[in-house]
């Protein structure tokens, strides 16, 4: 009887053990967050568990947010998320109660009620509980691990819905909150793609998105003009251009550097990419605003250029 109990106790341990917890103490998320589509200038938000707490006797994670501004001098407390796993199902705090915020049970054709409150929801004056639908389930192996994989879309009558994959572990790849429907304005806010996750039992994630990049996970985008003095130690010539764009650096901390050129037009669409050059060919281009992005190691600088 002994050897039986001993035996029970050791393989629900074990079993417990091998469990892997949603959002572990240490876990982070890196959400980008745009500030504007002209210029477009892109901060981005830390998401990190930082401790278990008690809401209405459930233990719950504390995921703290802090956001950190395009312009690499402003952070930003955003406050906190509460959130727990039962079951397969996550569960978040908003409004004095918990809705479910990812269920991982669900199968095509399932529904569950979600609560949106992003600034962007706020300012349409939308419902603050949405529906939505489950369209497929499949999986997704990352560093050897398989994950499930919740694809879904906002119920006919929901403003709320998520955008992209929801990734067991990890949370829905473009947002992971609830994000609103349709209302679109030029304004900063909390929605942004995810550029990387990490935690002690998954390990380093990397999305697609943020890999094409080529960016460390916590790059800050800023445009701004040549002239600027804080980049002073780059400049680029003439201004507005005719047939070449001259990029000087008036210091030699780069020269070990990867140093990479974008153009891109007045909308966003890269035009040309160039490596590690001092003088680009620009006279292809029309009349007209356009940015270029210099990467130097892990830094990234934008102007604008005015093409004759």
């Amino acid at each position: 009887m002994k050897t039986t109990l001993t035996l029970l106790f050791t393989m629900l341990y074990l079993a417990g053990f091998s469990q892997v917890e949603w959002a572990s103490i240490g876990a982070k998320w890196y959400y980008s967050r745009p500030e504007g589509l002209m210029p477009p200038n892109e901060g981005y938000i830390l998401y990190k568990v930082v401790k278990d707490t008690i809401i209405q006797e459930k233990i719950v994670k504390l995921i703290s947010k802090t956001y950190y501004h395009a312009n690499g001098q402003d952070v930003s407390n955003l406050g906190n998320e509460y959130t727990y796993e039962e079951d397969s199902v996550i569960y978040y705090w908003k409004n004095g109660h918990f809705y479910t915020l990812y269920d991982f049970t669900a199968k095509p054709g399932d529904k569950w009620t979600i609560y949106g409150n992003d600034n962007i929801g706020d300012f349409c004056g939308y419902d603050s509980l949405g529906v939505v639908v489950v369209d497929s389930v499949s999986t997704i192996t990352i560093n050897n691990q398989e994950l499930k994989a919740l694809y879904t879309s906002p119920d006919n009558s929901s403003n709320w819905g998520f955008e992209g994959v929801i990734l067991e572990r990890i949370g829905c790849l473009y947002y992971l909150l609830p994000m609103a429907r349709h209302c679109v304005i030029d304004v900063p806010n909390e929605n942004g793609r995810l550029r990387c996750y990490e935690d002690d039992n998954l390990g380093f994630y990397k999305t697609l998105y943020w890999e094409q990049s080529n960016y460390e996970c916590d790059v800050l985008r800023y445009y701004t003009l040549a002239d600027d003095k804080k980049f002073s130690h780059i400049q680029i010539f003439p201004n507005p251009a005719k047939d070449y764009l001259n990029i000087r650096f008036s210091t030699s901390h780069h020269e070990n550097s990867f140093i990479q050129t974008d153009i891109f037009d007045i909308n966003g669409k890269k035009l040309n990419t160039f490596q590690s050059p001092g003088r680009i060919f620009v006279g292809h281009l029309s009349r007209g605003v356009y940015y270029a992005r210099i990467f130097e190691s892990n830094q990234v600088y934008y102007f604008k250029f005015l093409k004759e």
